[in-house]
């Protein structure tokens, strides 16, 4: 990440700063432009607010894609990418009736839980 003065630094996970730049991504939803050999499973949560087990963003109405699929991610009905879930470390069955692992849902389908992932974000109009 960089700061306001274009310094790389290490995010602390911690503290108040935390709660503000999870406020951030909470009121901004996210953007993506995605077409690589995996397929784009990300633009389905375009224009989505960021979701975790105790702030419920998404569209599944008394539902929380956060509680349901063990992570934070900008849900949408639940999910076709999903990087923050569980690493059950490949093929993996559904868990009271919800997918929950690391996924990308356009490569390997919703059972399948990928063992490694990598996200990079740079600010718009970068």
């Amino acid at each position: 990440m960089m700061n306001e003065k274009k310094k790389c630094f290490k995010p602390q996970l911690t503290g108040r700063q935390t709660r503000i730049e999870f406020e951030a991504m909470r009121r901004n939803p996210v953007s993506s432009r995605v077409t690589r050999t995996a397929g784009d499973s990300f633009s389905y949560h375009n224009g989505r607010s960021f979701t975790t087990r105790d702030r419920d963003n998404d569209l599944r109405g008394e539902l929380n894609c956060g509680e349901l699929c063990k992570g934070g991610w900008w849900y949408n009905e639940c999910w076709h990418s999903n990087l923050n879930g569980y690493y059950h470390r490949g093929t993996y069955q559904l868990e009271n009736g919800w997918y929950n692992g690391v996924g990308w849902y356009k490569w390997k389908g919703h059972n399948y839980s990928l063992k490694r992932t990598e996200m990079k974000m740079r600010p718009v109009g970068f």
